[in-house]
């Protein structure tokens, strides 16, 4: 089974794409049909690993950081119970 057409590259949404992933990062067509919002969360990451001259973090990379983070940000009450709402990182693979 070819599965070739059911994937796309993809496209780091953060803007932090200056350092070129290692591997070929790939996300279903349907998924990537679907606009992520703009995360609100504020990272810890040290600027001198995102600068444009000689990055250390892929602009993919950056992407997981930023939409985990967000997602542990956010908490959901229920009663006694406190859940994280999950933005579904870990839709990409290697291809």
């Amino acid at each position: 089974m070819d599965n070739s057409s059911s994937f796309v590259k993809y496209r780091v949404k953060s803007g932090y794409g200056h350092l070129k992933h290692p591997s070929v990062i790939v996300e279903t067509v349907s998924l990537a049909s679907v606009p992520m919002s703009p995360p609100n969360y504020q990272h810890s990451v040290p600027l001198q690993l995102l600068k444009t001259e000689d990055p250390v973090i892929s602009g993919e990379q950056m992407d997981a950081v930023l939409y985990a983070g967000e997602s542990h940000s956010t908490q959901i009450k229920t009663g006694d119970h406190s859940f994280t709402q999950g933005f579904g990182i870990g839709k990409q693979k290697a291809a």
